[in-house]
């Protein structure tokens, strides 16, 4: 399975240094005490969104190109489904004129 840029970026081992109020993970990087979120400086910011950029246009990407294959699935789908219906059809249509030859055993 391959992994992202953006997934090899996020689990390298950080330390985290204590700096008054807040918790500093990376020099550039700080989280908010009560909210939890991540606070990157200026330069630091245009890095991360330049990276979740590229990954989101990488994701769009991929989903374009399952929608073909998703197409095909659901036509297949559609296929067989027709075809048991048509199955279904066929055998009531000689039940109803020959009656049920399956039963052959004894009846309890």
């Amino acid at each position: 399975m391959k992994t992202s840029k953006m997934t090899s970026r996020t689990s390298e081992n950080v330390a985290v240094i204590r700096s008054g109020h807040r918790t500093q993970i990376r020099p550039g990087f700080t989280t908010h005490p009560t909210t939890g979120a991540l606070e990157a400086s200026h330069a630091h910011r245009v890095k991360v969104l330049r990276a979740l950029n590229s990954e989101m246009r990488r994701l769009k990407f991929m989903l374009y190109l399952s929608l073909p294959r998703l197409y095909l699935a659901k036509l297949s789908l559609a296929i067989q489904y027709s075809a048991l219906r048509v199955k279904r059809d066929l055998q009531r249509t000689s039940n109803k004129l020959f009656g049920d030859f399956h039963d052959f055993g004894p009846k309890s």
